[in-house]
């Protein structure tokens, strides 16, 4: 079957039999079981625990259609009935439109394909029709299901499909010829007077023990009634005895423990003896006399309740106020800002309490982390809150400063992780008047300029173990969150340091060394004018010409060493004196804002880059500013520009909580011409 709550429809299958038998004429009839009325798992489509539909509560016409895979039609139903007191679907229908697919499903039925069926439910509301059973076990379509367990109460069947996979193993699909059946019926011979007559004395026998039988049943019945009657009078008396002594019990409880009435009132609710009672006074009277951990929101709603808790954590792991009210609002920052920095252990009994636990500072973490797992996270989520706290701090520090990479390279994105091929179009012809008829010049463009786009996935688990939890280590946990989320935003810029600063200026690289890449070229005004006036034009032939594409629209790249170099030769209005020789001085300075400063931290890095010749702290380059000129192209897989952060299950000998960040990213070569790299 498959169910939805929007305007698409999402399949789930039903595992079915089938068997095939062509009719004579006309198109084929499907008898099939649709639902057997067991539960069903249907955790791909985000439900924790299995799912039972309420046969009775299912709402159908008679006639809907019969498609092939959830998509072609392919025929349609002419009854579905409700069986065995609404506790089963099945039903009735024809392949009554011709087709390929038609034909197909009708050889493969009589070749005994184990064709399977499906059914198409739609759940108008959601919230009011799906109930949620957590404990005690349900009785749905005369059956007994255990808990957790979730009831659909009400859908409707808008479709039934003919498909290869299914769920239910009890349901089936087949073909029928019932004109062919009827027509084998009624060619039998009639039956002679003396067949009648024993046919006669059969059915009166069959009468006289049907007669027989439901006489004994209404006996039956009317001996458990009085039965029924005997031991409900006597219950009832049981009853008003027990509700007097409640009665009593009651009262002197009251009396005993007048300053805890909400303990006695839940005591009783729950079924808690005396003793278990007098204990929870008495643990409540301690707990009042001990130092208390502030409760923050303690009173507040759900969402309330986890967005405090969460810019809490946050701003305890180093997030500023204003990047933590942008994402939780400033009134629950300017509330939790005031509360001081808060560790693991804290939030574990904050937590717990909020639950309903009764917990303080002393309290045992794996007492307290024990409560919170039988609890069920069934108001508020601790995987949940790292996951989300540490989305925030990365959307942050992006904010604060970005990836060298992301901001200097062409975007691309690749659909999958095979290797993609690109093509910049070069060549073809300019423009040019039109012939003598009125006509315009043909051109194409040519495939020379092509390189290859790749994917590659880093990824790191953060693991917040027992013992942190227990020695309450904020700095721990705050630093290795740091740790992680540093280690996802230098991935980029690794990757392009290896290829813009670690290749060697040989031969059949990427970098072509006599033309980009020169070695003995420290940062000063007569190299960068010398390079500058190389690497400036970038020309594509056009025909028999060729056109200048770049003019003055450059970077310099340079690395921490360089900076204040750059500086002196970029930022000085007027040359002042710069050599003794020098007669220009108080001369306007050409090379005033003419290039971009752009500071690359990761020149000079050997031991992440290697130590490679161009890696050198006294490196710089010239790129071009227009990001379709970019020499790299920073590729992501299916256009997702930020690290995945999310919570994971840790294996069953591991203790703790784990967050983990992975990145489908790479760096690749896309145009080496219009570029240029120095060393000094």
């Amino acid at each position: 079957m498959r169910v939805n709550n929007e305007a698409n429809v999402k399949p789930i299958h039903i595992k079915c039999e089938a068997k095939a038998t062509l009719p004579e004429k006309g198109p084929a009839k499907l008898s099939f079981m649709a639902y057997s009325g067991d539960s069903v798992d249907l955790s791909d489509y985000g439900f924790d625990h299995p799912v039972v539909y309420r046969v009775s509560g299912i709402a159908n016409k008679q006639k809907i259609p019969i498609l092939y895979n959830h998509w072609e039609a392919v025929g349609h139903t002419t009854k579905i009935s409700k069986l065995d007191g609404e506790t089963k679907l099945s039903g009735r229908g024809f392949l009554s439109l011709p087709g390929v697919t038609t034909t197909k499903i009708e050889e493969g039925l009589k070749n005994g394909f184990p064709y399977e069926g499906s059914m198409g439910l739609r759940i108008d509301n959601w919230k009011d029709h799906i109930s949620f059973h957590a404990k005690d076990p349900v009785v749905v379509n005369g059956r007994t299901f255990q808990a957790p367990i979730y009831v659909v109460e009400k859908s409707r069947m808008i479709e039934m499909t003919v498909t290869e996979f299914g769920r239910d193993g009890e349901t089936s699909f087949e073909l029928l010829n019932e004109e062919r059946r009827m027509t084998i019926k009624n060619a039998a011979p009639p039956a002679d007077d003396k067949t009648k007559d024993d046919l006669d004395l059969k059915n009166k026998k069959a009468q006289e023990e049907l007669d027989l039988k439901n006489k004994k049943e209404l006996e039956d019945k009317a001996a458990l009634d009085l039965k029924n009657k005997q031991e409900a009078d006597l219950k009832n008396k049981q009853d008003d005895l027990s509700s007097a002594k409640l009665l009593i019990r009651t009262q002197k409880l009251i009396n005993n423990y007048k300053d805890h009435l909400d303990i006695v009132e839940n005591g009783l609710q729950n079924g808690w003896d005396d003793e278990r009672i007098k204990n929870e006074v008495e643990l409540v009277q301690l707990r009042n006399q001990l130092p208390k951990i502030p409760s923050g929101s303690s009173k507040d709603t759900k969402a309330t309740f986890y967005n405090h808790m969460a810019a809490r954590m946050a701003i305890s792991n180093g997030m500023t106020a204003e990047g933590a009210a942008k994402k939780w609002g400033k009134e629950t920052v300017d509330q939790v800002d005031s509360e001081g920095p808060m560790g693991p252990l804290e939030l574990c009994v904050m937590v717990a309490n909020h639950m309903g636990g009764n917990y303080t500072g002393f309290s045992d973490p794996d007492v307290v982390c024990k409560f919170i797992k039988n609890a069920g996270f069934s108001t508020f989520s601790m995987p949940n809150l790292f996951e989300d706290v540490g989305k925030a701090q990365l959307e942050e520090r992006w904010a604060l400063n970005p990836p060298f990479a992301v901001q200097h390279l062409k975007e691309g994105s690749n659909p999958d992780f095979r290797t993609t091929s690109k093509i910049r179009p070069s060549g073809g012809e300019m423009w040019e008047g039109l012939s003598a008829d009125g006509k315009i010049s043909h051109t194409s463009f040519g495939k020379e300029t092509r390189y290859t786009s790749t994917l590659d996935t880093k990824g790191q688990i953060v693991i917040l173990d027992r013992e942190t939890i227990v020695n309450d280590d904020r700095d721990v946990l705050a630093s290795m969150m740091d740790a992680m989320l540093e280690g996802a935003m230098m991935v980029p810029d690794y990757k392009l340091g290896l290829k813009m600063l670690a290749q060697a200026s040989a031969a059949s690289t990427f970098w072509v060394d006599t033309v980009n890449s020169f070695t003995s070229m420290a940062l000063t005004r007569a190299n960068l004018s010398t390079r500058y006036t190389d690497v400036r034009q970038y020309n594509e032939t056009r025909g028999l010409v060729w056109n200048t594409i770049i003019n003055g629209e450059w970077k310099l790249i340079h690395g921490p060493n360089l900076e204040e170099t750059a500086w002196e030769i970029l930022k000085q209005d007027y040359i002042v004196g710069d050599t003794t020789a020098n007669t220009k001085t108080g001369s306007k300075n050409y090379w005033f804002n003419k290039f971009q400063m752009a500071m690359f931290a990761q020149m000079g890095n050997t031991s992440a880059l290697g130590n490679v010749n161009f890696v050198a702290s006294t490196s710089w380059v010239l790129w071009p500013k227009e990001v379709r000129f970019s020499p790299y192209e920073v590729t992501y897989l299916r256009g997702k520009k930020r690290p995945t952060i999310e919570t994971v299950e840790l294996p069953s000998d591991m203790l703790g909580f784990g967050t983990r960040g992975y990145w489908d990213v790479e760096v690749n070569e896309r145009e080496n011409t219009a570029i240029v790299r120095c060393k000094a």
